[in-house]
């Protein structure tokens, strides 16, 4: 049995995407897990999922740092607009260029956002994966550790 992971991914760069796809599928698959991906191109794109279904379906969000040629289409508007909205999962903000993600992170004060390099975030990807897998290994440990003592006292209190 397979467990889904869902990415959102903000990237429009369709090269990069397919190939970077691909070594996340590999990771994920290693690990038990397939990668279900849903990719937009645009903070439109992203404003009509919003509204849709709110994004709580997806483990991790990606964005890209740069998206086209349009200086005001920059990823942290994506970034500041999830976090308005109070969506809280894990996102790695990315690029080519990763002192100017540094520098946004800064401008715009946004917080809990990872950054990485496009050469690097196979790496990133791996670490905030594998963060998130022993989260779920802890409160397993501590669900399944309890459930003895919640049985035993709910039947002798009975």
């Amino acid at each position: 049995m397979r467990i889904k992971y869902e990415i959102l991914w903000v990237e429009d760069n369709d090269t990069w995407y397919d190939e970077t796809r691909e070594l996340f599928e590999d990771t994920l698959e290693d690990a038990g897990f397939i990668l279900q991906c849903t990719r937009l191109k645009s903070l439109d794109e992203l404003k009509e999922l919003i509204e849709k279904d709110g994004l709580q379906r997806f483990d991790l969000l990606l964005v890209d740092f740069k998206l086209g040629e349009d200086s005001e289409k920059y990823g942290d508007k994506v970034i500041a607009l999830i976090r308005d909205k109070d969506i809280y999962t894990d996102i790695i903000f990315y690029s080519s260029q990763l002192n100017a993600v540094h520098l946004k992170i800064q401008e715009n004060r946004i917080e809990g956002v990872y950054s990485s390099g496009r050469g690097q975030i196979q790496y990133r990807f791996e670490d905030i994966f594998n963060k998130t897998i022993k989260k779920i290994h802890a409160y397993l440990h501590h669900f399944i550790k309890r459930k003895p003592l919640i049985r035993f006292t709910s039947y002798t209190l009975s």
